[in-house]
């Protein structure tokens, strides 16, 4: 039986956060650590993009910085997101691994939907009434922009709302995924959008503090921790980023995620430098 690493990361930058996600990847990855499953929060109001957005074309950057809104580009797809009163957590597993050989995967799709049930289940079993994405609740959603105004098979919906986004990326034998769930509504700065920024009707956004009035954080973490041991069959084990890991963070931190523009930078020396901790 493999180690599901239960991570807590508290609130970190942005940055950092999306470092830390990347570092747990690449240790999983490299066969240093067994699979994970991290929770984390934001130290600010955060606005995290997906790899092939446009980021330029959505955001004034001088308006977010002077209301103290960070920006953020991940490694995975998917769309906008606003990262406030949520929860944020984040998956990695070895495909190759005992645990998950019974998995018969058509496409990407398939493969997300399998990793995303035992949040879904733990969601039921805390009596929310929750289920993925219909095929009317997707077919209507189609926004290019944000998170909360698309929705696709893998989606979680709860009273006829989006309540959980997330976005996965697949690399050899190690999928990873990051998602949010929100806990109350919060809003975008004014003036921090370029475009229109669309209501709450449109977006559909549930929220915990509604679906569960005596809501808790711990509750929500530890049934997820379970429900995700349960289903494949992995024990649990409280843990924390190795000193390799934390290194292997810094450096992307510092020379990958603090720079909105990153997917369009030349990372060698970041690479060499992560290479070099590795061995």
């Amino acid at each position: 039986m493999s180690d599901l690493r239960i991570i807590s990361s508290g609130a970190l930058r942005a940055a950092d956060n999306m470092a830390v996600d990347e570092a747990l990847m690449r240790s999983l990855a490299a066969g240093a650590s067994s699979h994970f499953l991290r929770f984390y929060r934001w130290v600010k109001p955060t606005l995290s993009f997906g790899y092939f957005q446009r980021v330029e074309e959505i955001i004034d950057f001088e308006e977010a910085g002077k209301v103290g809104t960070d920006v953020v580009r991940r490694l995975t797809g998917g769309k906008m997101v606003f990262h406030s009163e949520e929860i944020t957590f984040s998956l990695g597993i070895n495909l190759n691994s005992p645990e998950f050989g019974g998995i018969r995967i058509k496409n990407f799709g398939d493969l997300f939907r399998e990793l995303m049930t035992p949040i879904l289940k733990a969601l039921i079993s805390l009596g929310l009434p929750a289920g993925f994405g219909s095929r009317k609740e997707v077919a209507k959603s189609g926004d290019r922009v944000f998170c909360y105004g698309s929705a696709v098979g893998h989606s979680i919906f709860a009273g006829g709302k989006k309540l959980i986004g997330a976005a996965g990326i697949k690399k050899g034998a190690v999928f990873a995924l990051h998602g949010s769930i929100p806990i109350k509504k919060t809003k975008i700065p004014p003036g921090v959008l370029r475009k229109f920024m669309p209501t709450d009707d449109e977006l559909s956004i549930a929220y915990l503090s509604d679906l569960m009035p005596s809501f808790n954080t711990k509750t929500l973490e530890d049934a997820v921790n379970k429900s995700y041991s349960e289903s494949f069959g992995m024990q649990m084990l409280d843990d924390s980023l190795s000193e390799r890991e934390k290194e292997i963070a810094e450096i992307l931190s510092k020379n990958k995620y603090e720079d909105i523009f990153w997917k369009g930078k030349d990372l060698l020396d970041c690479e060499k430098l992560i290479e070099t901790i590795m061995k």
